[in-house]
């Protein structure tokens, strides 16, 4: 896919809340922020090459549509604080 049909397909997804929905979800459960190393080295490519491409949805989004992004951060620091209520 080219540059400008990529950030085009970009755009139209995110008109979607319950794909901005999805993504978010694939970001978080890509692992791409865990820290430390698993003692298993397969496992450690498998979490890796995982949380690669959490980065690269997340890059995404953040090249074509900062403000989504922005709202998804916003929309997770709200719900964490409404849990620890």
């Amino acid at each position: 896919m080219d540059e400008d049909k990529l950030k085009l397909t970009v755009e139209n997804a995110v008109n979607s809340p319950a794909c901005v929905d999805l993504l978010a979800h694939l970001i978080e459960k890509s692992g791409c922020f865990r820290e430390g190393l698993h003692n298993n080295e397969r496992q450690e490519i498998y979490n890796r090459g995982y949380g690669d491409f959490g980065l690269y949805i997340r890059r995404l989004l953040l090249n074509y549509v900062p403000e989504v992004y922005i709202g998804i951060i916003k929309k997770g620091v709200q719900e964490n604080d409404d849990r620890a209520n």
